[in-house]
């Protein structure tokens, strides 16, 4: 649902839907965030939004550096 948020622009639903998720315990994974979430804000002109979900990941531990130069 997120991907689909994110492919159609609607970054405030995607958001929502992200922290419903959290309220729910679902663990997002390196993909979710970095793929998904993190690549979609940016390019939709959220950067700040963006650069939250990378330090949430990185205080999480999600934040690999292999699966950065992945991405890179």
């Amino acid at each position: 649902m997120v991907k689909v948020l994110v492919s159609e622009g609607n970054l405030d639903a995607c958001c929502r839907v992200w922290e419903e998720m959290r309220k729910d315990m679902v663990e997002p994974d390196v993909m979710a965030y970095v793929v998904t979430l993190i690549m979609g804000l940016c390019k939709g002109g959220e950067t700040e939004r963006g650069y939250e979900m990378f330090r949430e990941m990185k205080e999480k531990g999600i934040l690999i550096e292999g699966n950065l130069r992945s991405f890179g």
